[in-house]
């Protein structure tokens, strides 16, 4: 799979392009993506409080049932197991 690396991007504003961090080390992508770990939000806080737990998944519920554009997870168009399936395993994963 293509992967699109943004050589001019500045995500924590700190006036140094970020890929030139990564490559020297002052900042983590652990996930190799080409995006800081510390730029990267977590989509499975849903309650935005800094934390997974119980909540997040309730309110994941909440937006499945109401069919919330962000219980969409994996974005296909479709509310359905799928979106369960891949938000948990997100959920088990963690926050970068």
């Amino acid at each position: 799979m293509p992967s699109l690396i943004e050589w001019s991007a500045d995500c924590n504003n700190d006036g140094i392009v970020d890929f030139g961090q990564i490559l020297d080390g002052t900042l983590l992508d652990a996930d190799a993506n080409g995006i800081p770990d510390i730029c990267e939000q977590c989509t499975t806080d849903l309650d935005d409080n800094g934390q997974l737990n119980f909540f997040d998944i309730a309110a994941f519920v909440v937006f499945f049932q109401t069919q919330d554009p962000r219980a969409d997870y994996n974005a296909d168009g479709l509310f359905n197991f799928f979106d369960f399936s891949e938000y948990l395993t997100a959920f088990n994963a963690g926050c970068p």
